[in-house]
């Protein structure tokens, strides 16, 4: 019952190490595109007609800031993300561990009873084979 109950700790903890993969894979990738969208409204001030409107700059002045806010706050998840993942990978190792240390242990006592049984029926057929003996010898006297 142990064993199933860190295997089960363990695919638990491992679930949530998967999940905490996929934050940190998402939220890299959403890092990734608000870096092009920045680099695409970089590029779209550097075009001419752009700086001669100063709407046109304005907006993307606009848009550049959020993009930053953005960026900014994305950066800082990411690295709670980062941690939340390192934090759930100790944990998966741990419970690892735990379940493996039970199998072990478990696979250790049934070694030892199988052990235990098979030189309980070795001194029963060495006692019956005694008894016969000494029947036999008792017969023949």
């Amino acid at each position: 019952m142990r064993v199933k109950a860190c295997k089960d700790k363990y695919y638990e903890a491992k679930k949530l190490q998967e999940k905490a993969q996929r934050d940190v894979d998402e939220r890299k990738e959403k890092i990734s595109k608000l870096n092009n969208q920045k680099k695409q409204v970089y590029d779209y001030l550097q075009q001419a007609y752009v700086a001669a409107s100063p709407h046109l700059v304005q907006t993307a002045t606009v848009r550049s800031f959020w993009l930053n806010y953005d960026l900014e706050k994305d950066e800082y998840y990411l690295s709670m993300d980062e941690s939340d993942l390192t934090n759930a990978i100790e944990v998966s190792n741990k419970a690892r561990l735990a379940w493996l240390r039970a199998q072990a242990r478990e696979d250790g006592v049934q070694s030892l009873l199988r052990d235990t049984e098979k030189e309980a029926f070795r001194e029963q057929e060495i006692n019956q084979e005694l008894e016969n003996e000494e029947i036999s010898t008792r017969s023949m006297c």
